[in-house]
């Protein structure tokens, strides 16, 4: 299956809360698989796998809650039920949203929106969100997928990283000002190169197409995030 990127939008508060906090973090994904998470009423899922994956949540939820209370029990406070209540309930809300899942094609995205693959660069961390400065064609390079800074939790692969809301906002204009024709454009820019990158599968027709629908989500959601002057997590999973 490989390693796929995703990427969820949070409130600012939530995003608060969580960010220095990997049990916290850790809580938070999980309260997406529990039974009375709104994800399952957004997912045509059936079977006895979807009851395993919410009594696995359940327990894993629980296990976190006395985790996180020792640990505040040791700094001689203490984490009651209704706050943790509280907590768990904030966490059903934001995944109202569902998360945006970019599967496989993340590495293709991310090189025809910034022109770097992420293998062959040195660091993970690009110096820019947006930059005006495409030395290719006059649209700009978003650094969508791989930004922001990194908050304590970890998951499949590496930490989160987060973008505030002013950031967000920030990528989004920079995705809305590409548009679908300049990214099109830029798959068949680099197609027609003699030394084009390997990574990509040239041969398959529908390549572009899927790429281009999977900018076209990317872009709605970054959208949708400013709208709602959402933050936003980015992971590897």
């Amino acid at each position: 299956m490989g390693i796929e990127a995703a990427l969820k939008q949070i409130s600012p508060p939530t995003l608060d809360r969580i960010k220095d906090e990997s049990l916290l973090m850790d809580a938070f994904f999980c309260a997406r698989w529990l039974p009375d998470s709104d994800h399952w009423k957004q997912q045509d899922c059936m079977g006895s796998y979807v009851k395993d994956i919410q009594q696995g949540a359940i327990q894993r939820f629980w296990h976190l809650k006395w985790y996180y209370r020792l640990k505040y029990l040791r700094k001689f406070k203490w984490i009651s039920q209704r706050k943790w209540d509280k907590l768990k309930a904030e966490f059903l809300l934001e995944w109202k949203i569902l998360e945006l899942d970019l599967h496989k094609y993340w590495r293709e995205l991310h090189f025809l929106l910034t022109g770097i693959d992420i293998y062959s660069s040195p660091t993970f961390t690009l110096p820019f969100l947006i930059s005006k400065n495409s030395e290719a064609d006059d649209r700009p390079l978003v650094n969508a997928i791989f930004c922001g800074l990194e908050t304590a939790g970890k998951r499949d692969y590496g930490n989160a990283r987060y973008l505030l809301s002013d950031e967000v906002k920030e990528v989004a204009e920079g995705l809305s000002e590409l548009t679908e024709a300049g990214f099109r454009e830029r798959y068949n820019r680099e197609e027609a190169k003699e030394d084009r990158v390997k990574f990509i599968d040239w041969r398959g027709y529908e390549m572009i197409d899927d790429l281009t629908n999977y900018y076209n989500e990317l872009t709605a959601y970054y959208r949708q995030a400013t709208e709602k002057e959402n933050a936003m997590l980015l992971y590897l999973c």
